[in-house]
Order: structure tokens, then sequence, then C-alpha cells
């Protein structure tokens, strides 16, 4: 059967005297020192004025220092704050009114967010929580914070932290040397920062979209960013993408799904070739959207190096269209543009592009591709179906040149 053991302490607060009631429950109850060490052994439980909850298979009270030593398989709630602490090694000191847990840790607040670290101190007094040791924050919602090392202030859900990877329920990945999160609205700030967009969202699984920048502030689903740079060319040893676009300022707005710039460059190979005021794209989520698409890079032996600066313009709900300037390095521009429709019982796309260049032959080159699908209604078969392809080009290497 467990003992039951009553103990009446009477501790002096610094701002005011209190009278705080420790109740001890567990298998056996022993007494040291005179009754100044009082330790409780197997399933014990220690109450504090009905706010405290301490299990343990062995807690150990310091009577003279007014502190409690609890080990193995350790929970400690506040039932005030509705807080909940789990680890293996616990110090409770009542005078200096701290939690320290050694080694593995876990914090639960309200349910909306977990904290899983090591040496963990917390300020009782301040509602404050601290380590300098990895740790991971989930909350609620599948958002996902790494930490190297942090302080968490609980009354007002605001995290700081340095080395923070800061994963969100898409699966995109914050990157901040040292930043600030509001945990409760979602707010995120900080300096130093890279942001990868989740690859799976987009069409091209095989690019890397990603965001760089002096600062970040996040608020509202909306990423803006100090001095950023985007591209999606995956990462290479020498550090140079194949284009990206530098800005003053880019905002990433989740909800509608684009990137906006202010005074941005467009760049090839660390060369500015190409300035805008103002510009704006899809992110690489989107499916579609008027607006400018991503810029592509393309090489060919015979035309060298060429960019296309695609425009998607969504006309209504069955029809689009899509203009393609390809500028080339040998000074040559090719402008193209395809229009596709898409009817009950037929498809369509018309593709054209022109350009004057003379370097390679004296005429103008270009070409009208259109190909056609009709779902025929014929009584003779379950279905019919017509294809109708046309191609017209102005040299006959020209597919080869410009694929």
């Amino acid at each position: 059967m467990k003992l039951f053991f009553y103990l009446l302490i009477f501790v002096l607060n610094f701002s005011f005297a209190c009278s705080n009631e420790w109740i001890f429950e567990a298998k056996k109850i022993t007494t040291t020192n005179d009754n100044q060490i009082i330790i409780a052994n197997g399933n014990a439980e220690a109450v504090l004025n009905d706010q405290y909850q301490i299990l343990a298979e062995k807690i150990t009270y310091y009577k003279d220092k007014k502190k409690i030593i609890a080990e193995n398989n350790v929970n400690i709630i506040d039932l005030k704050k509705k807080l909940k602490i789990n680890s293996e090694n616990i110090e409770f000191n009542i005078i200096k009114n701290y939690i320290y847990s050694q080694n593995n840790t876990t914090f639960t607040l309200e349910k909306d967010l977990k904290i899983d670290s090591s040496n963990v101190k917390y300020d009782i007094k301040n509602d404050i929580i601290s380590s300098n040791e990895n740790s991971i924050f989930t909350d609620s919602k599948n958002n996902i914070i790494k930490t190297k090392s942090f302080k968490f202030n609980n009354l007002i859900q605001e995290l700081s932290a340095i080395d923070i990877e800061y994963i969100d329920s898409e699966k995109n990945n914050y990157y901040l040397e040292k930043g600030v999160i509001k945990t409760k609205n979602n707010v995120l700030a900080g300096k130093d920062i890279e942001i990868y967009l989740n690859p799976e969202n987009s069409e091209n699984v095989e690019n890397e979209p990603r965001l760089k920048g002096n600062s970040l502030n996040f608020f509202n689903n909306k990423s803006k960013i100090t001095k950023g740079v985007f591209t999606t060319c995956r990462n290479n040893d020498d550090n140079c993408p194949p284009w990206k676009i530098t800005a003053k300022e880019i905002i990433h707005d989740k909800d509608k799904k684009q990137i906006n710039y202010k005074n941005a460059w467009l760049s090839l190979y660390n060369i500015p070739v190409l300035y805008f005021p103002k510009f704006f794209h899809p992110d690489p989520t989107v499916e579609r959207q008027s607006g400018f698409l991503i810029p592509q890079m393309n090489n060919s032996k015979k035309l060298g190096s060429s960019i296309k600066i695609p425009y998607f313009h969504a006309i209504n709900e069955n029809s689009d269209l899509t203009f393609i300037p390809r500028i080339f390095s040998e000074n040559e521009t090719l402008i193209q543009t395809e229009y596709r429709i898409a009817n009950k019982n037929s498809n369509h796309i018309f593709d054209i592009s022109y350009s004057n260049d003379e370097s390679i032959n004296k005429d103008s080159k270009s070409h009208f591709f259109s190909n056609s699908v009709f779902n025929l209604d014929n009584s003779l078969f379950d279905t019919g179906t017509m294809f109708v392809k046309i191609e017209r080009v102005s040299m006959d290497n020209y597919i080869e040149l410009y694929g």
C-alpha cells in the first residue's frame, strides 16, 4: 500500500511572504538529516498549492535549500498555465523560482506547441523557456521549427533563436541565421535568410526554386525579403546559377502564389542583362495564372546560349496564350507566341514565331505550327478521333536550330 506524507513548508518569497504546502505520496517515504531531506520512492508524487504536480519514480526534497530533485520518468504539470514537462531528471528550485531539466526534455504548451530539447531552463516567474542545445518546435498546424539555441517567452508566445530552420506545412524550408518567431500568429522575422520552396509543388521537380536575402519579414502568408535573389537553378559547386533575378525587395505571396520584385535585374551567369522597375511572376506551385513565368535557360552549339522570358495570359476558362521572347547571346531575338483553346469536342494549339536576325540567313525566320484534335460523333463507331497537324517553316533547318 502507498504511504502518505503531508508536510507544511513556509517559504519566504522576495516580494511577499506566503504559505506553500507540499503534499507527498509514494510507496516509500524516508527522511534524513534531521528531517531536512525527504525522499519519496516508487510512483512518487508531489503537489504544491494545487498548481504544480510532480510525478516521478523518485522525488527528493531539500528543505533548507527549498529544492526538489525528481528522477526517472519525470512529469511536471502546471495546472494553471496548462504546461507539461517530461524528462528523466528535473530540478525545481523554489527560492529562485525556476525548473531545470537535464538531458532530453519535452515541453507541451496548451496542446498548441510542443518543444523537444535538452538541458532546458524554465524561468517560472517570467514564463521563459530557454536552452543552448539543438531543439525542435512543433505546432498544431504541422509547422516545424529547428534551432541551435533559443529563448521562448510563453507570455507573448515569442521565440528568439539562432540558426533557425523553419519548415512550414507545405514543406517549404526557411533558414535564418538569427530570428524571432511569434508562434501564435505565425510571424517570422530574421536576417541572412534562405528560402527553399518545395520542388514537389512545382511542375519540374528537378528544379530547386529558392530565395535568398539580407532580411525576412513573414506575416499573413507574405514573405518580404530585402536585397533578395530568386532562381530555380540547382545549386552547383561554383555557386553561380545560370540565371537569377536580384531585387531591392522581393515579396512572395503564398495566397496569390506570386513573386513580386522592385528594382529587379535579370542576370545571366552573374552578368546583369535586363532591368525591371517592377516585375512579378507566378511562384513555382502555380498551374494557371496570368503573369510572367520563370525564365528558362537554353544552350545550342549553333546559336549559343539563350534565355526565354515567357508571359502567360489566361484569356478565359478554356483558352490561354503564352508570349515567349527568346534572347540569344549572338544578338538575335526570337518572338514566339503559343495559343491554346480547349472546347467540348476539340482541342487546338497554334504556335507562331518570327525573327529578323541576318547573322545566319538573310531572310527573316519564322514558323507556324498547329495541332488540332477533334472528337467525332459517328454512329458507326464507339469513338472517333481526328488529328490535324500543320507545320510550316521558313528554312529547312529551322527545327534543328530552334528546337
